[in-house]
């Protein structure tokens, strides 16, 4: 299991997101027999037809990527059938100042929740679903933030709106989580 140094960080974002987010269960009657897309096909067009996207990365290159950048992670564990997860790619990473926020501060990783796929971690080969279930991720979908040392420094389990990512990111990638609670960041964000 990962260590988390920052546990009321965790605390703090859980009770923040749960207060704002829908009921994130698993509906089994939502799945499909959707195959794992590629990271190419997690780009996003906007009406003008150019490309709005996030830079996708697999989860061992962007780990890589990020320690040799010095920059904070953010991963998404989604599902290809859930809603939350739909509607968190159509909704919140559509939003331009999440997506090039999380571009420009964060190396942005996708897992596959499901996936057979491969991937190496602490030393061990292990396939997306057993990563996600290292993280303890048990809704989809689960988005962590982490620092370039593998640290986790909190979760948000479930949909967020583009306005709350964005906050939230900010709150991390401007180390104010060091220094006061999310709630008192909040009441002072200026977006």
């Amino acid at each position: 299991m990962i260590k988390t140094k920052r546990k009321i960080f965790t605390s703090i974002i859980s009770v923040f997101i749960f207060s704002l987010m829908a009921n994130c269960s698993n509906e089994q009657s939502e799945r499909t027999n959707a195959q794992k897309k590629s990271n190419s096909e997690f780009t996003l067009k906007s009406s003008h037809d150019s490309v709005k996207t996030i830079s996708w990365y697999g989860f061992e290159e962007g780990m890589k990527k990020a320690k040799s950048e010095k920059k904070y992670i953010f991963v998404d564990f989604y599902t290809e059938w859930f809603t939350y997860c739909k509607k968190l790619e159509s909704e919140t990473y559509t939003d331009e100042k999440v997506y090039k926020y999380l571009n420009d501060k964060f190396v942005p990783i996708k897992v596959n929740a499901e996936s057979q796929n491969k991937v190496s971690f602490a030393g061990q080969k292990l396939t997306e679903q057993e990563l996600a279930a290292t993280f303890g991720v048990s809704s989809y979908p689960t988005l962590f933030f982490m620092n370039g040392e593998k640290d986790a420094l909190g979760q948000i389990p479930g949909f967020v709106t583009a306005d709350d990512l964005f906050m939230i990111a900010n709150y991390v990638a401007t180390n104010s989580y060091k220094t006061k609670s999310l709630d008192q960041y909040k009441n002072s964000f200026k977006s």
